[in-house]
């Protein structure tokens, strides 16, 4: 499997759509359950889902009411309330594992504005307002292979509708990812045609993001991993650590965060082998790091890095950390690097040495 790029749809895919209706709803002045009624017998029919809205009035003009509406002060707005939760996550783990990352979908040229503003972790963000051309016109997706780089075989496009996301992104030559996420998305999901045409079906963009990025960890290290309670689907509360770390002058990176949510917590033990007892390698808890902020922001200053705290190694606790692009450092009186998830874990469990930078 070959793939190097992930496109996202945007609308039910990384975007819930309430807040969206909802101001069609005060717009139009119906309750908003009534808007979302309409947009339900809609996509049942399959038909546009801006035909709800032309029910309850059968006259508009979209285009002029949206412009109508910025005018009022009543137009598009997006923040990171707008983001279904497993967003960042997805899209932190698929980047850190190397993918390229597109999100693209049919939203206003504002819309873009707005979700550039968010500052995802995506390498590339676009709205068909942007682009003049809009899904399922063959033309989109033709964008969309331009804004990835790369042959369509090597894109996975990730969506919740079946005719504006699948069946156009299969004919165009991507591989498909269907979402269950959102009106469409629920709807069609059993669909046989979905799971013919479909390369994966999943319940979450984390599921996804499972799917593309396996651990890759050799048996040995696996076992030593499960042993200590981790599994690819950890989900590690973190907040404690962010609390008590940024204050103390750490800058949270997107990183950090994905690896903590995961390996957080973690101290495995090494089990004894011949005369050489058993024993804790590493123990993956920030807290323990507290007192050497200073070498964290001096070897990230001189490395042009933004060093976050996950924990210590060794018998004399010496600091682990990460970088905004994955990469684990052992962080002392010099600096070293493990590398990146899995070989970086691979060489902790392994208690192989890592690399000395030099630093001049």
């Amino acid at each position: 499997m070959n793939l190097r790029v992930v496109a996202f749809d945007i609308g039910e895919t990384l975007l819930n759509d309430t807040r969206y209706w909802a101001g069609w709803a005060h717009w139009l002045q119906v309750p908003a359950h009534t808007v979302s009624a309409l947009v339900g017998a809609v996509v049942a029919q399959g038909r546009d889902n801006a035909d709800a809205l032309r029910l309850i009035r059968p006259d508009l003009d979209i285009a002029a009411a949206n412009a109508a509406r910025e005018a009022a002060g009543c137009g598009e707005e997006l923040d990171e309330s707008d983001l279904y939760g497993d967003v960042r996550p997805a899209l932190t783990k698929l980047r850190l594992a190397g993918f390229r990352v597109v999100v693209a979908g049919n939203q206003s040229a504002k819309a873009g504005q707005l979700l550039r503003a968010l500052d995802l972790p995506a390498d590339v963000v676009a709205t068909s307002g942007e682009w003049g051309t809009a899904k399922p016109s063959p033309s989109f997706f033709t964008r969309v292979i331009e804004a990835a780089g790369c042959p369509p075989d090597q894109i996975v496009h990730v969506g919740d509708h079946p005719h504006h996301d699948l069946y156009p992104a299969r004919a165009a030559g991507l591989r498909t990812a269907h979402l269950r996420r959102g009106p469409w998305g629920h709807l069609w999901a059993e669909h046989p045609d979905v799971a013919a045409q479909a390369d994966w079906r999943v319940d979450s963009l984390m599921d996804l993001a499972y799917a593309l990025t396996p651990p890759g960890f050799s048996p040995e290290v696996d076992r030593v991993l499960r042993d200590a309670g981790w599994s690819q689907q950890r989900w590690t509360g973190y907040d404690v650590w962010i609390d008590y770390l940024a204050p103390r002058g750490f800058t949270v990176t997107d990183a950090a965060v994905d690896f903590l949510r995961e390996f957080g917590g973690l101290d495995p033990v090494i089990p004894a082998q011949g005369t050489a007892p058993a024993h804790q390698p590493f123990e993956l808890d920030p807290a323990l790091c507290g007192g050497h902020e200073h070498r964290f922001t001096q070897w990230g200053r001189r490395i042009g890095r933004t060093l976050f705290p996950i924990g210590v190694v060794g018998p004399n606790h010496q600091c682990l950390g990460i970088d905004e692009h994955g990469e684990i450092y052992l962080v002392d009186e010099h600096l070293a690097t493990y590398g990146r998830v899995p070989r970086a874990i691979e060489a902790l469990v392994l208690e192989r040495k890592p690399r000395r930078l030099d630093i001049g």
